[in-house]
């Protein structure tokens, strides 16, 4: 297990490296590589949705890590949407690039320049 933590922080890393040119409203929140497995890397996206089609044509899959409590019906008597505008706001714009300890630098760095890449081309 530690050894798979501390690959996929070496992930996490590059990442934070190679897509910090994007701005700080691109990054995953700040972890502390003492505190975390760093299991996913999330990541704030504008144009989230064109992003995600734009890297899956390009064999890359990302996934969308999570969906605000206000969406599951078990909570529907007790979360208001109204109260949870940072989590809809979170869900509407992160998305989750691929992280796995098997992942090759080579990979890492393809990941990361065609988010770069979207960018450069939609902004």
């Amino acid at each position: 297990v530690v050894t798979e933590n501390g690959l996929r922080r070496k992930i996490a890393d590059t990442y934070v490296e190679s897509l910090k040119g994007l701005g700080p409203l691109f990054q995953a929140p700040p972890y502390s590589p003492d505190e975390t497995s760093c299991h996913f890397y999330p990541f704030f996206a504008f144009s989230r949705d064109a992003l995600l089609e734009y890297l899956r044509g390009r064999n890359i899959f990302p996934s969308v890590h999570y969906r605000s409590n206000a969406n599951y019906r078990v909570y529907n008597d007790i979360v208001r949407l109204s109260d949870l505008r940072g989590s809809k706001l979170y869900e509407d714009h992160q998305i989750t690039l691929p992280m796995f300890p098997g992942m090759t630098d080579i990979e890492v760095q393809m990941v990361s320049r065609a988010v770069n890449d979207f960018y450069l081309e939609h902004i």
